[in-house]
């Protein structure tokens, strides 16, 4: 369980940021564009999971956004982020995941996700694993809106081991940062 959030980087970046500037997300975020037809986000069913998401299974999570009160809940979570993570956050709510809900849900993460939300744009978040004594393991992960029910109500998920990938949207300015 996470006590705190420190060394975590929560960025949101415009719908229309080149994808080349996401590094080895550059695909996911090239297929996430692809499947919403230039009509906007796409949604989940708008994917084949087994088609699309070849070289990332285990890798993903979605997640549902829920109203009254706000919160997160992982509909989805692979088994390779199981591995990193050491725990499985499948159907856990994010609000719950943490024993410190004022620190890093209310602070951190709760209005990440509300920006995703309302406002939209690709998320990207980096930090390590130290809150759940797995410090040497440092990731990357990209958030990407989807529609449900007429309106953003899931998040994609995509993540990489940080020694795996380049430096992802170095040079990139955020419209949110936290």
């Amino acid at each position: 369980m996470n006590r705190n959030i420190k060394g975590w980087t929560y960025r949101i970046f415009a719908d229309d940021l080149d994808s080349e500037m996401f590094g080895m997300f550059a695909p996911l975020v090239k297929l996430w564009r692809g499947k919403g037809g230039g009509q906007g986000y796409p949604s989940w069913r708008d994917f084949d999971i087994a088609e699309d998401f070849a070289g990332w299974w285990g890798r993903l999570s979605l997640a549902d956004i829920l109203d009254d009160p706000f919160d997160i809940e992982f509909a989805l979570w692979g088994t390779t982020l199981t591995e990193w993570w050491g725990h499985d956050y499948t159907r856990k709510k994010m609000s719950d995941v943490y024993r410190n809900r004022e620190e890093n849900w209310e602070k951190f993460e709760g209005p990440y996700f509300r920006i995703l939300r309302d406002v939209g744009g690709i998320g990207f978040i980096s930090g390590d694993l130290r809150a759940l004594n797995r410090g040497h393991i440092v990731v990357h992960g990209i958030d990407l809106p989807l529609i449900k029910d007429g309106s953003v109500r899931q998040v994609l998920s995509g993540y990489a081991l940080a020694d795996e990938t380049e430096n992802p949207i170095a040079g990139a300015k955020p419209l949110w940062q936290v």
